[in-house]
């Protein structure tokens, strides 16, 4: 089944508004990512931080009335917030699986490193932890192998 897909990038403080007229209009599933490559590092308890420039993603049903909808929020977003937006059709896919082709390994200090499972690093000496986050398994191993 195919889905309807509306992207654009706005402020961090038009944020809230429009994720709600997205999910008023039926968005099943709204999106937020970096849009201007700008760290977030650890918050305090309870925050929620964005980023400065936020790319928001929502998802809808492909039929006609939801396209109309989807097309009529578009214009009107880009009007309101002055951000031009991108609406495209996708293909359904394996969802669970396909987030993964952006998981890499991550170092956490010198030696302690995350990986997806199947991935290595090259530091013979580092501490690997390796997780298949679809399986929700953790495979530690040891720098010896």
């Amino acid at each position: 089944m195919p889905w309807i897909q509306l992207s654009f990038v706005t402020e961090r403080d038009h944020v809230p508004l429009v994720e709600a007229a997205l999910e008023n209009a039926g968005a099943l599933a709204v999106t937020l990512r970096d849009a201007s490559g700008e760290p977030l590092l650890e918050p305090p308890p309870g925050a929620t931080p964005l980023w400065g420039q936020v790319n928001l993603t929502a998802l809808f049903p492909d039929d006609p009335q939801a396209l109309v909808t989807v097309q009529d929020l578009s214009r009107s977003l880009t009007t309101h917030i002055g951000a031009a937006s991108r609406l495209e059709r996708i293909q359904d896919q394996v969802w669970e699986r396909v987030w993964m082709d952006d998981f890499a390994p991550a170092r956490f200090g010198r030696r302690l490193w995350v990986c997806p499972r199947g991935r290595s690093v090259s530091n013979p000496n580092a501490t690997v932890v390796e997780l298949d986050p679809v399986l929700g398994r953790v495979h530690p191993l040891r720098p010896d192998g």
